[in-house]
């Protein structure tokens, strides 16, 4: 088809055309620089990895720092951390996890340091009490878990919670009524003990959980036989404090003998008590104290 008479075809002006192509040009020479740094960086990310998945960059030895050599060896069972296995991969969080489930572990804190070292610093728990076994034995715990099980002559001048525990399960976790005993004999520290102002020879005391939960505390004061009973374990402080206040006055059982529920002697009457005496402060407010004998 031929164009009408008069009319005259249009053409692109030649300065467009190379306007256009300058920019076609430009915006290729883009995807290009772009693909350049893209395949840099790939090959950079691979001689990292490569470089990091080498042997150069092996895990070469464990270091156990806060517990004594015996420990280290069982902490360094239980993190797992293979030796020759790449460093880069380790993963710290799990390591610290499965740290702390040991027994003796409090917390852990886990690094690691080129060119192969993996460092774990542990701080350790301290015993608080020896809890003796419904079926015998004893077993060290700390406030919130047991430790170890050990003799009883290992327990030292630790307070003694008897009756508590159903089993040993060192790493576990303790039950409400051990917790609570737990709980009393952390309020009775500087109250009743081998060097209590005051009070000679008290000893460790022996906590004794009856089976609806109540407390009893053993103990051996100048020679005498004493039970404190508390009783369920609510307002521990307030009868704690109920029994400072008698034992720092110097009051005792003695002279004539009284049934359950005799009264205190007078504050400030001082005795020489050699028949076991029961001492009451279930109600802290009216603390009783009695003997047992004749």
């Amino acid at each position: 088809m031929t164009a009408p008479t008069g009319e005259r075809r249009l053409g692109v002006d030649p300065r467009l055309r190379a306007r256009r192509q300058d920019v076609l040009r430009q915006k290729g020479r883009q995807r290009l620089r772009r693909v350049q740094a893209g395949g840099a960086v790939v090959a950079a990310g691979g001689l990292a990895w490569a470089a990091a998945m080498s042997p150069l960059l092996d895990v070469d030895r464990v270091i156990v720092r806060g517990v004594d050599a015996s420990r280290a060896v069982g902490v360094e069972r239980a993190a797992a951390v293979e030796v020759g296995s790449p460093l880069a991969t380790l993963d710290p969080d799990r390591v610290r996890a499965a740290t702390e489930a040991v027994a003796w572990v409090h917390t852990a804190t886990v690094s690691r340091s080129l060119p192969g070292s993996v460092l774990i610093s542990v701080s350790e728990r301290t015993p608080v009490a020896g809890a003796r076994l419904l079926g015998g034995g004893w077993v060290l715990v700390d406030h919130d878990r047991q430790l170890a099980v050990v003799d009883d002559d290992e327990l030292g001048g630790l307070p003694r919670v008897v009756n508590a525990l159903a089993e040993a399960r060192p790493g576990a976790g303790l039950d409400d009524t051990t917790s609570a005993a737990l709980e009393l004999a952390g309020r009775l520290d500087g109250v009743i003990g081998p060097a209590t102002d005051g009070v000679a020879g008290t000893g460790a005391p022996e906590i004794v959980v009856g089976e609806d939960g109540a407390l009893d505390v053993a103990l051996t004061l100048d020679g005498s036989e004493v039970q404190v009973r508390f009783g369920r374990p609510t307002d521990l402080d307030h009868k704690v404090r109920a029994l400072a206040a008698l034992l720092e006055s110097g009051v005792v059982v003695d002279g004539p003998s009284g049934g359950d529920g005799e009264s205190l002697p007078e504050r400030g009457e001082v005795g020489s008590p050699r028949l076991p005496v029961v001492i009451d402060v279930r109600v802290p407010e009216a603390p009783v104290m009695s003997r047992t004998g004749p």
